[in-house]
């Protein structure tokens, strides 16, 4: 790697985007405060889903140092040059390596995306460019204010290899918007200390999408999540959205039954707001929808993403034009 310099991160030049906190690897909570949350959030929290780094170079080379702290899970980093996805660096865990991303392109200006795994703990140490090669800030979003998407598996990305393919990072490409994913798997139930943290990311728009997460609450809990976030944003446009379809449901009355009540739950909740669109999941991922778009009849893969992606950004882009 002779004429290769290495730039440590954090540095401005790489614009850091989706709420990363960066001590010794990336998190999407601080420390402070993390006692206070439910176990299964901060667990979930260590993987940074979302998390990008963006920037401009002209350099033929791109090398990454980086850790793992837990398993690849076949995800890793995903790289996309100028809105193309190019590849995934997979990286193994308790090792620190130096893995050449490309090498021996023409030097022109690119715009770089780097995002980290949604399933897996790492810390992205430095980038290695071509030495004097030019950096300069990626194309600024639209708005300053990200989309803050919160919720479950789904929104955290389940089901697929690459991180760049959870349906918000799709939407956020399709409209040149910042966002940020705060997807917690199982854990997504809509506490209140975990509601307030949401409301405190300043939002152009709020995604909820907590899923067959929600469990067997009552429609109080989601009433009050939804009244939490109005007190705390109350010109901000909020999406709720309902459980997709799961083939499970086909075959499983009491997983069905559960469906159906969350669905009831939510409808329920969402009434006599402003500013406030009800979205079905299943007009997003429908039954019909199902062949071939899951590897195990509950998470989408890639394909089944890009549909819900391409559903909801219509939904979208009316909250954030109304």
């Amino acid at each position: 790697m002779t004429d290769t310099q290495w730039h440590s991160l954090p540095d401005t030049r790489f614009q850091c985007h989706g709420l990363a906190v960066k001590a010794d690897r990336y998190h999407r909570l601080p420390e402070s405060g993390k006692d206070l949350l439910p176990p299964g959030v901060v667990e979930q929290a260590r993987f940074p889903a979302g998390v990008r780094l963006r920037f401009v170079t002209n350099s033929p080379r791109l090398w990454l140092r980086c850790q793992a702290y837990s398993l690849a899970k076949d995800h890793g980093i995903d790289c996309v040059v100028d809105g193309v996805y190019w590849r995934t660096v997979i990286l193994k865990e308790g090792t620190t390596d130096e893995v050449m991303v490309f090498q021996g392109l023409p030097e022109i200006n690119r715009q770089i995306e780097l995002y980290l795994p949604h399933e897996q703990e790492i810390d992205l140490q430095a980038i290695g460019l071509k030495t004097e090669a030019e950096i300069s800030a990626a194309e600024p979003y639209i708005d300053e204010l990200p989309l803050v998407f919160y919720g479950s598996s789904i929104v955290q990305g389940a089901g697929v290899h690459l991180s760049c393919m959870s349906y918000p990072a799709i939407i956020s490409r399709h409209l040149n918007r910042d966002f940020v994913n705060l997807g917690f798997y199982g854990a997504g139930r809509g506490e209140s200390e975990v509601v307030k943290y949401v409301a405190n990311c300043p939002a152009s728009a709020l995604v909820l999408d907590l899923g067959k997460s929600y469990g067997r609450q009552s429609a109080e809990v989601y009433l009050h999540m939804l009244q939490q976030l109005r007190e705390a944003q109350p010109e901000t446009p909020i999406v709720a959205i309902t459980p997709i379809f799961s083939s499970r449901e086909c075959f499983d009355l009491r997983f069905y039954e559960r469906s159906e009540m969350i669905r009831d739950v939510m409808r329920r909740a969402a009434k006599g707001f402003d500013n406030l669109m009800l979205v079905e999941g299943e007009a997003l991922l429908g039954e019909p929808d199902w062949a071939g778009l899951s590897v195990d009849g509950l998470h989408p893969n890639e394909k089944g993403y890009d549909d819900i992606a391409r559903r909801l950004l219509q939904v979208l882009k009316r909250c954030l034009t109304s």
